[in-house]
């Protein structure tokens, strides 16, 4: 009995020591790489003057001075469609352990103003590490890759960052595309963004404390509205051109084109011969009266105005009309926001697989017949701009089909 109780216990002493040395043993692994509490960020705007809104080349963070970034944003400094620019500047404390962690940065950005209305962050434009920034500084083996976890009101990035060491500052950079789905004139409120959360996922561990971090864009109004009004062209043209066209052409040409004699002989003789010579008009004059006066009367004057009058109505106004009134514009089906600049396609990598990417080049109409590395070596060759965006576009249209067939008004 003793020798059971004595085997169990020894067990016991075994299994203990087992499980505290794995513990021991992944707590060690912890503190080799970076934790939590070694790693601040600081979340900002882009200063909207430092940068091309409609191509998103430019701006850094620098070292953070109110140069480079700011805190707060005016809806006075960007137009709809715009692409607007965020920084995550990643800094880890110099005494953190050595060896590699993978920390997620989680951004929100909303689609409606704090008033509700319809102007905000609808769509990712590139999600990407900042390496040129003369504020990042590393050994430049990090990687970045996101998650679209956007709901009906937020766009929603999480970004996970590998590699990141002991010392580093790295900058996270994140494009998003201003849209508007109403008239910024009937818009108040802010657009609110946030750094929602960040956390160590690989190497160490640990929650980074992040705050209460917001970019808002304050004063979503102040954009500029909306130009074109294609309902009030539709309504105008097509009540009036109907109406005149087709009551002027058949009353006038049919009566007087088929019998000029007798239709203008009994208006005009009828009425004046039965008062003064009822009896002998009939028999020695009609020939000859009606031939001189009312023959030239309703010749010159009948015939000239309506063949001026309603030739020239017709040709001119539903020919023009139509036109302007039929065609899709940006602000009625919302093509804007299917525009994708050339940073967006640069990182295609985000978006799409390389069959994918490869599907698209195929079916653009100049660059067909490109590989991914050659159309990677156009979209990245900021010193050919016309055929970086001219690719950049046919692939816009290879995506959505209908942005080919669009004019954008706006």
């Amino acid at each position: 009995m003793r020798k059971i109780l004595l085997a169990t216990f020894i067990l016991t002493i075994l299994i203990l020591t087992s499980a505290m040395s794995a513990q021991f043993n992944a707590n060690a692994a912890r503190m080799l790489a970076p934790s939590g509490g070694d790693i601040s960020i600081d979340f900002v705007g882009a200063n909207p003057s430092t940068y091309n809104h409609l191509t998103g080349v430019g701006g850094q963070f620098n070292q953070g001075g109110t140069n480079d970034v700011v805190e707060s944003l005016e809806g006075g400094d960007f137009e709809c469609g715009d692409i607007v620019v965020f920084f995550d500047a990643i800094t880890v404390d110099d005494g953190a352990s050595a060896g590699t962690s993978t920390i997620e940065i989680v951004n929100s950005y909303n689609r409606f103003t704090t008033s509700g209305g319809a102007v905000g962050f609808f769509t990712i434009n590139s999600v990407t590490l900042q390496m040129s920034d003369p504020g990042y500084s590393s050994n430049a083996n990090e990687t970045v890759s996101f998650v679209d976890a956007s709901t009906a009101t937020q766009t929603i990035i999480e970004a996970s960052v590998t590699g990141v060491e002991s010392g580093e500052t790295i900058i996270l950079r994140e494009e998003l595309i201003l849209g508007c789905t109403e008239d910024p004139a009937n818009v108040t409120g802010n657009v609110q963004t946030a750094l929602e959360s960040a956390q160590i996922t690989a190497g160490g561990s640990g929650t980074i404390n992040t705050g209460q971090q917001t970019v808002p864009l304050k004063g979503a109004g102040s954009l500029p509205t909306f130009t074109p009004t294609p309902t009030n062209t539709a309504t105008s043209t097509s009540t009036n051109t109907p109406t005149n066209t087709p009551t002027n052409t058949p009353t006038d040409t049919p009566t007087n084109t088929p019998t000029d004699t007798s239709t203008n002989t009994p208006t005009d003789t009828p009425t004046n011969t039965p008062t003064d010579t009822p009896t002998n008009t009939p028999t020695d004059t009609p020939t000859n009266t009606p031939t001189d006066t009312p023959t030239n009367t309703p010749t010159d004057t009948p015939t000239d105005t309506p063949t001026n009058t309603a030739t020239n109505t017709p040709t001119n106004t539903p020919t023009n009309t139509p036109t302007n009134t039929s065609t899709p514009a940006c602000t009625t089906e919302n093509l804007c926001s299917l525009i994708r600049s050339p940073g967006f396609w640069t990182n295609w990598d985000n978006h799409f697989t390389e069959a994918e990417f490869q599907a698209l080049i195929a079916a653009t109409q100049d660059y067909s017949g490109l590989t991914v590395a050659q159309a990677e070596a156009i979209l990245t060759n900021n010193a050919d701009q016309y055929h970086r965006h001219l690719l950049a576009a046919e692939l816009n249209v290879a995506l959505n089909p209908e942005l080919g067939d669009g004019i954008y008004t706006v």
